[in-house]
Formats: structure tokens, C-alpha cells, sequence
């Protein structure tokens, strides 16, 4: 008797050919550890709490803005990454799409001495090659608790997608999902 057997491994394997293909092109790094605090991981973050990859961000901010000086980008750079702990997470998500997506305004002096605002472009909507896209797997993220996504989707050292893949196969889980998902009307369970 044939198996239908999908395992999660099996399926974050066919994301990520999905994602290494040629139509999209990401770069993958895979940054298992076994310890949780081990730094050792190709992401170069110098901290866990890091889930931003700053060098990346750094280097991609650079080529997008090659006029504006790195005290600029370091300013852009550190808006990005403020924390939005405070924030509901709908807003928090809205303050920083607006900044993806419409940029950041930052303080520059001039060759005449004068301050002028500036805004420093994160992503490149109208030429996309010129962004760095990168698929990472089973990064160690510190926060309250240690976390460790099956992916997350990085552009421009950003993370802005995350994927967490459950398998499907397991008769606990659908046992669960059938009491839990019902109709109300007829109490018939899907």
C-alpha cells in the first residue's frame, strides 16, 4: 500500500526550489544550529535578538542610495529597525509597509552647508533585480522566548515574510480541526 505521507521537511525542501528557481532567484542560506545562541550561523548577525540581517541591509540601502552619505543610510537604517513592541501589531505592520514602501526622510548637509531632507529608498519597486532576495531556514530568533521559523523570506535584510509549515498528515491535528471547525447552524464538522 502506497504511503500519502507528506512530512514538513518534504515541503519546506519544495519551497525552497520554488524560491532558489530561476523565475524568482533568491539566494538561500540555511542557519541551523543546534544551540539556540550559537552565532555561528551565516547570518552575521552579531546578536540573536537581531531578526533584521544589517549587514544586508546596510550594503542594499548603499547601492539604492549611492549619493547619500552613510551617515544617512545609518539613520535610515536605524529608523527601520526601531522596535514597534509598543504598537498593536496591525499598526506596527502599517508603520514600517509605509516606510518599505514610500521610504525614509532623513537630515543631509548639502555641499553648501545647508540641511535638506532626503529620502532613502529600501526597496527598488521598478527594477526588483536590484534588490537583494534572500530565503532563509531555521534561523534562531531571542525574544521572550527562543524561536526558530522553517523560513523567512529576507529582502534587503528585511524580514518580511515568514513561513512556519505544520504537516497536515497527522490524525491528532485533523481530529482537533474537525471538533474546532463546524457549522454553527448544524453543528456538522467539516
Amino acid at each position: 500500500m502506497a504511503s500519502n505521507l507528506i512530512f514538513e521537511d518534504d515541503i519546506e525542501c519544495d519551497i525552497i526550489n520554488v524560491f532558489e528557481s530561476e523565475a524568482l532567484g533568491f539566494e538561500y542560506l540555511n542557519c541551523y544550529t543546534v544551540e539556540a545562541n550559537d552565532l555561528n550561523d551565516k547570518s552575521n548577525r552579531a546578536d540573536k535578538k537581531q531578526g533584521v540581517l544589517l549587514d544586508r541591509l546596510h550594503i542594499a540601502l548603499k547601492h539604492l542610495n549611492s549619493k547619500l552619505p552613510d551617515d544617512a543610510i545609518n539613520v535610515a537604517i536605524e529608523k527601520l529597525t526601531q522596535s514597534h513592541i509598543q504598537q498593536a501589531a496591525f499598526d506596527a505592520n502599517k508603520t514600517v509597509y509605509k516606510l518599505v514602501r514610500g521610504g525614509l526622510e532623513v537630515d543631509v548637509t548639502n555641499s553648501n552647508g545647508r540641511t535638506e531632507k532626503r529620502t532613502v529608498q529600501v526597496l527598488d519597486f521598478a527594477n526588483p533585480k536590484n534588490n537583494d532576495f534572500l530565503l532563509v531556514a531555521q534561523i534562531w530568533i531571542e525574544g521572550k522566548r527562543w524561536r526558530r521559523p522553517d523560513l523567512i523570506v529576507y529582502i534587503n535584510g528585511l524580514p518580511l515574510v515568514m513561513i512556519e509549515l505544520k504537516n497536515s498528515n497527522y490524525l491528532c491535528q485533523i481530529k482537533i480541526f474537525r471538533v474546532s471547525i463546524s457549522t454553527k447552524q448544524t453543528g456538522e464538522t467539516l
